[in-house]
């Protein structure tokens, strides 16, 4: 990434640092589910904007709920979450029956979370052998070949 010139380089050496990481691991991402060869099962599939209301609904709500779960088991605290996530609450009773109802729907939400993970961890590599670089030419010159 080229230089600016700065009064504060440690500021802009951040974020060239992000600006050059967050590209990274968004490309890999992506390049992780090319290499992973399930480009059918893709978000699009959720998105049915001719639904009945109701599959949309349901859709939402299983889909909260996943998220939810997601975010919980990895540590990750977003407000308003909790309640998702609480036994006997309505969100909770609601997927619960929407899972058993649309199974199917569930199936594809959970092959769905599975392969974002796996896209995670192709763009979460990439970033790590940047990082993992000697020096910032070596990074750089690693980066502009990936991309």
């Amino acid at each position: 990434m080229r230089r600016a010139t700065s009064r504060f380089p440690e500021r802009e050496r951040a974020v060239r640092l992000s600006t050059a990481l967050t590209c990274l691991f968004y490309i890999g991402h992506e390049l992780g589910h090319l290499l992973g060869g399930k480009n059918a099962r893709n978000f699009t599939r959720f998105v049915d904007s001719g639904a009945p209301l109701e599959h949309r609904l349901a859709n939402a709500v299983v889909k909260l709920r996943r998220h939810a779960e997601e975010f919980k088991e990895f540590g990750f605290d977003l407000p308003g979450f909790e309640r998702a996530l609480e036994s006997g609450d309505e969100i909770e009773k609601s997927s619960a029956a929407l899972q058993q109802k649309l199974g199917e729907l569930y199936l594809e939400h959970s092959e769905f979370f599975d392969d974002e993970v796996e896209a995670d961890d192709a763009g979460t590599q990439i970033m790590l052998d940047y990082l993992a670089a000697p020096d910032d030419a070596a990074a750089n010159e690693n980066m502009y070949r990936f991309v």
